[in-house]
This record gives structure tokens, sequence and C-alpha cells, in this order.
């Protein structure tokens, strides 16, 4: 017997086989979410899902700071810009990073932007470098193996336009988000502290807002980039299965990332003044990992809605796929 069968004959294998075959996707009536997970499965082990998170992780982080100046270049020209300014590390840098990482970044964008701000130069090289990071991630998304109905590569050319005016979108949409955290969190938590004079739930109500504010702004941020990653001839709801598992997977990975650098890492020690770049490097990496979860999980979901007859066909005449996911006849 191979280590295969034996692995398949545990209890605990059998039981959650059973329980998952139990639970049948809405949307795709006849599959059940085990055969929706090989399928997925199988594409990521495919698509080698961690080298290209590898080659995309390392062009965002060259246009990283490039992106971060972009946004710096626009703030003077706005009202209350030092306001805005310190909103942006306050509720996005500080947040995601350490506290000395985030620190060091504040310190290095802020000198360079202040200096650059009126340079027309400075600010077409920035965004120049800020969109070869979403062209990338666009790239990585037509590296899928999934071959869809509907799902096709743009050229070169319009992909790079779309990477552009997705920038310049964020970066707007980036500014409102300050906006509305600045002109109505805060007013309103100071409404609430007048009338709420229990500082524990103003703190509560607070925090609850920020989170859904942010949720809904990387949300519809990740939809777009998936909708518009590739030439789809879809509706946008179609994407937003896989942008809320990613939204909700790199809250996660804030906090859990925050807390292993905050209490358990080394890298100071053993990197020296280089750490901060390792961190930024490796936040980015596992970023871009789970965002290229998320389209693939897009991808699986409209795969199967594409073959769900030979798919319920298959699995009526065998009772399961087979772990190659009959290469021939699915892909």
């Amino acid at each position: 017997m191979s280590f295969q069968d034996k692995f398949d004959n545990l209890k605990i294998v059998r039981r959650t086989k059973v329980f998952l075959k139990s639970i049948q996707i809405p949307t795709l009536e006849g599959l059940n979410l085990y055969t929706l997970l090989q399928i997925y499965i199988s594409g990521l082990l495919r698509g080698a899902i961690t080298t290209r998170a590898a080659a995309i992780s390392w062009s965002l982080f060259l246009s990283l700071f490039p992106f971060l100046l972009f946004v710096y270049s626009w703030i003077p020209y706005l009202p209350n810009f030092d306001v805005i300014e310190k909103s942006i590390y306050e509720f996005l840098v500080d947040r995601i990073f350490p506290q000395n990482e985030a620190d060091q970044i504040e310190n290095y964008v802020s000198v360079i932007a202040r200096r650059n701000t009126s340079s027309f130069f400075t600010i077409s090289i920035a965004i120049i470098f800020a969109t070869n990071g979403i062209n990338s991630l666009m790239t990585g998304f037509n590296n899928t193996t999934r071959r869809i109905a509907g799902v096709r590569e743009r050229n070169t050319i319009k992909q790079y336009l779309i990477a552009l005016v997705f920038t310049i979108a964020v970066t707007a949409f980036l500014l409102v988000y300050m906006w509305f955290l600045i002109y109505f969190l805060t007013p309103s938590t100071e409404i609430l502290t007048s009338m709420i004079e229990t500082e524990w739930v103003v703190s509560g109500v607070k925090r609850v807002i920020f989170f859904v504010a942010g949720f809904l702004f990387f949300l519809t941020a990740i939809s777009f980039l998936y909708f518009y990653g590739v030439k789809f001839d879809g509706r946008f709801r179609r994407m937003i299965p896989g942008a809320f598992l990613t939204t909700l997977l790199f809250f996660g990975l804030t906090v859990g990332f925050s807390f292993y650098i905050e209490n358990f890492n080394n890298y100071n020690l053993l990197y020296g003044s280089i750490s901060t770049l390792l961190i930024v490097m490796l936040f980015l990496y596992a970023s871009v990992l789970i965002i290229l979860l998320g389209f693939e999980l897009n991808m699986t979901l409209l795969y199967a809605k594409d073959r769900q007859e030979v798919l319920i066909k298959k699995i009526q005449s065998e009772n399961d796929l087979p772990y190659d996911v009959m290469e021939e006849e699915l892909y």
C-alpha cells in the first residue's frame, strides 16, 4: 500500500473528506467544497505561486518608495496637508510595520518628498516606478495556469496604461480615504466623547469605524485590481470572493507580522542597518502571495463554473476527482 493510500485511509482524513463533500457551493450546483479545494490547490501547485510571488515582490519593493513619493508630491497642494501627511503614517504605515521600521520609512520618504515636491521630473519618475509594481502584479495574474472562457491577456501597452491609471486612481482613493478619517472619524469621536464619558466605549467605536473603513477601502482596491488585471468579459462581482479572502488574510498578516517582528525576530541583531529593508521585503512577499491566492480563488470559481458539467459527470462516475485533476480534460 502506497503512502497516499495509507494517508487516505486515516480516520481523520476520511471524516474530513466526508464533511467537505457535504458542503455544497451555492453558485455551483452539483459541486462540493472538497472538489473545489482539489481544483484550487492543484492550480496553486501547477502555477508555481511562490516563485511568482518572489518575482513580483521584488518589483513591488522597487516601486514602494516611488509610490509613497508620488503620494507625498500631491499632499502639499491639499488643504491642511500637514494633517493628512501625519494621518497617512498614523493610520497606514504605523499600523502595518513595527515602530522602528515605520519611523525609518517616515523619515526617508518625508525628507525626499519635501525636497522635490515642485519637481515635475521627480513626480514623473516616481509614478513610472510606482506603475511598474502594479504592472508586475497584472503580469503575474496572466501567468495563471487556468484557461477560462472570457479571461484573456492584454497586450503589453494596454496593460501598462491600465496599471498607470490604476496607480493614479489608488492614490486619489487613498487621499479621499485619509480625508474621510480626518474629517469624519475625528469629529465623530469628539462628539461621542462629549456624549459618552466612558473612554473605552469611545475607543472601541473608533476602532470599529477605522476597521470597517480600512476593510472596505482595501476590498474595493483589490476587487478593481483583479477585475482590470486581466481582460475579463464577466461581471465585476465575480472578483469579490477572491478580494474578500485577500482582505481577510491581509488584515491577519498585518496583525501577526507586526506582533512577530515586535516580539520574536532578531533581524536587528543579525543584519543591523539593513534589517528594515529585509522586513519590508518579507512583508511584501507575504502580501503578494496573499493577493495571488485571492486571484487564484477567483480563477478556480470561474473555472469550475465554466467546466461544471464535465466535473459533475466525472464525480458521478468515479465518486471523486483524481489527484491530477484530469489534466487533459480540465485544463
